[in-house]
């Protein structure tokens, strides 16, 4: 083989690696752009939702214990929806964080190769490794908004579990407490007052 064969062989191999390069360079720009802009929507979007329904649901067990017993259970469910949710858009930024500094030196090393036309393929996989380890991860903050909109559902259940069961035992005490006091031998001599205590609406008994 000639020198001119060997050169123009090596010319078309660095070729071929620029081109390689450019390629990669407009999908990690294009990766860098619609997953920052994702991402931020995405937290921005989920955290603002899981924070509303929590925070109504908590809202609706504060207004529940101006009538019952305060519902503790569906209470603590609507915190922790509340911390989850927090805590989903916490770790979508701390992903977005992680990412850019990897994503940014991979760049860097597709735009050198791009311009030397040399490739070090053992570099390239060792800059990508950060990268393929947090999408490994990447399931972990809409899994914790998951976890946050579940416990909105199970909160929302016990509450409603917890209206009927308070709501039935205070007409059976409504009716308990009318029927002694239209006796003609009243059991007890505050039935009245536990009457007007309990808001019992005597029309609907």
């Amino acid at each position: 083989m000639t020198s001119g064969m060997f050169e123009k062989e090596n010319e078309d191999l660095a070729t071929e690696v620029r081109r390689v390069a450019e390629h990669q360079i407009g999908r990690l720009e294009r990766f860098e752009s619609g997953a920052s802009d994702q991402l931020v929507k995405m937290s921005v979007w989920l955290t603002a939702s899981l924070l509303a329904i929590n925070s109504g649901g908590a809202l609706a067990a504060l207004n529940v214990a101006e009538h019952f017993e305060f519902p503790t259970p569906a209470a603590l469910l609507f915190g922790i929806g509340i911390l989850l949710a927090l805590l989903s858009g916490v770790a979508i930024q701390g992903f977005q964080s992680k990412a850019a500094q990897p994503l940014e030196e991979l760049l860097l090393y597709w735009r050198g190769v791009q311009i030397s036309g040399v490739e070090d393929i053992e570099r390239a996989v060792e800059l990508a490794k950060p990268l393929i380890t947090l999408n490994r991860f990447a399931f972990i903050p809409p899994t914790i908004g998951w976890f946050s909109g579940l416990a909105f559902f199970v909160g929302a259940i016990a509450l409603g579990l917890h209206v009927e069961h308070r709501g039935k035992a205070v007409v059976d005490r409504c009716l308990e407490l009318q029927n002694d006091m239209l006796s003609l031998k009243p059991r007890r001599a505050d039935s009245r007052e536990l009457f007007i205590a309990l808001k019992c609406d005597p029309t609907r008994l």
